[in-house]
């Protein structure tokens, strides 16, 4: 049986939770023997008392480093080394939109240490995308990994923190003799080039642009979706990508998912 530790790092308008952000950590709680809410905006008592409910540790912390200060914040807080699995994840996203057990069961036979959902070619490095990844014991174990988290320093701009940690992250553990994958397969290349229609603000509303040298899944995310990525950028609903649109609509039509959809109307 594999032990969990599940830290979910999060920044949120609402101190009583949004509901989204309460599906989320509802649906991980089976999969987690110890999940923490480590959180960098104001929780209301209201909010404790479901995080209390579901048997989820909680952590308040300032709202400085983002999700890998957060991240770091919270496993500090356990002996990782008891557990067989860490999984980091964040508010970043909406869902799951079906089961994980499907996510979880075919990461199970993966012969590798870590592995996220998908991997991006943006900033020019391959590298997987932050707000999900699994690490399993050798790796959780190893000095690589302290190092990795006695290093993360309280950054004040987002860019930074994706250039010095997100896309580094997995050429670090494989320097370090450790293998990582992602659960959607990363392109071929001959797919690397396929060119498509960004949007953008400004004066040219579209822009011609290769499609993974963007992010995937604000560019294509019902195509992400179909492919059975589980989830759903939340800055495509209310955030600075909601630009790029997303149709919702589709989704709901799929029949193999299952989420509330009222709950992240905007």
């Amino acid at each position: 049986m594999t032990r969990r530790l599940t830290a979910f790092a999060s920044f949120h308008g609402d101190p009583d939770l949004p509901a989204y952000i309460r599906y989320h950590l509802a649906a991980l709680r089976p999969f987690s023997d110890c999940l923490v809410f480590v959180s960098n905006s104001p929780v209301s008592a209201s909010g404790k008392d479901f995080l209390a409910s579901i048997g989820c540790e909680f952590l308040q912390r300032e709202n400085t480093g983002f999700d890998f200060a957060a991240w770091r914040d919270g496993l500090d807080k356990f002996p990782t080394e008891d557990f067989d699995e860490i999984l980091l994840t964040n508010s970043s996203i909406i869902g799951p939109v079906r089961d994980l057990s499907s996510v979880f069961a075919q990461m199970k036979p993966f012969d590798g240490d870590f592995w996220g959902l998908t991997t991006s070619f943006g900033g020019g490095r391959k590298h997987l995308q932050s707000f999900f990844l699994v690490f399993r014991k050798p790796l959780i174990t190893s000095r690589a990994w302290a190092d990795w988290w006695r290093n993360i320093e309280d950054l004040h701009d987002k860019n930074e923190v994706i250039r010095r940690y997100e896309i580094p992250l997995y050429r670090y553990f494989e320097k370090a003799g450790f293998s990582g994958s992602s659960f959607i397969s990363p392109p071929r290349k001959r797919e690397m080039t396929r060119p498509f229609l960004r949007k953008r603000e400004g004066t040219l509303p579209v822009v011609p642009a290769m499609r993974y040298w963007t992010n995937v899944t604000i560019h294509s995310p019902v195509e992400l979706v179909q492919q059975g990525f589980p989830y759903v950028k939340a800055s495509l609903i209310w955030g600075h990508n909601r630009r790029q649109g997303i149709d919702l609509a589709r989704l709901q039509q799929m029949p193999d998912l299952s989420y509330d959809w009222d709950i992240i109307q905007p």
